[in-house]
């Protein structure tokens, strides 16, 4: 089940930018056609409330990922992941990297985030494949931790244009470094 949808109680609390039509909220509907599509700079962010979603104290997230319905150079290629227990202080958790440009789903194994412990979860867009801006329709919050042999949980739709990583060697651990003030 992907925790990051409006279906589910998601909500996006916060975004460093987008574009009028094209908002941040988008990444959490069931329609792929709908976009986040950021103003110029880079880095962006996008932070999500998982609060709300029912028994989200028994809720651990293993796998995080973006889907791109379209190659452009606006898709992310480096992303950090954030935590924090109160939507503020972040602290940081992994950062992924998109082997190719392509468009599909990117998902990629993590360290597991207790959602009773931060359940604000943020995507910071280091990189993107050259474009000035951040194009995303998707994001994904999986309790499973996918490899590329168990996918079952996922959408005919996500699993047609899947790319799963691991990262070298394997799954990589936290970056428990710290983002501003959190000192927990």
């Amino acid at each position: 089940m992907n925790w990051a949808t409006l279906s589910c109680g998601a909500a996006v609390v916060s975004v460093s930018s987008e574009v009028a039509g094209c908002e941040a909220h988008h990444v959490l509907t069931d329609d792929v056609s709908q976009i986040w599509l950021s103003d110029t700079g880079i880095p962006q962010w996008i932070c999500i409330s998982l609060q709300s979603i029912p028994s989200y104290q028994n809720v651990e997230i293993r796998t995080v990922g973006w889907h791109c319905w379209h190659s452009y150079s606006t898709n992310p290629r480096e992303v950090r992941i954030h935590v924090s227990r109160d939507g503020s202080k972040f602290r940081i958790w992994d950062t992924v990297s998109a082997a190719l440009q392509h468009q599909g789903t990117q998902l990629f194994c993590c360290a597991p985030i207790s959602v009773a412990l931060y359940p604000y979860i943020a995507f910071e867009i280091l990189t993107t494949y050259g474009g000035p801006q951040t194009y995303m329709n998707r994001i994904y919050l999986y309790s499973d931790e996918f490899s590329p042999d168990s996918v079952a949980s996922v959408s005919e739709y996500e699993r047609s244009s899947l790319n799963i990583t691991m990262g070298m060697g394997g799954l990589k651990s936290a970056d428990t470094s710290t983002l501003g003030d959190d000192d927990s």
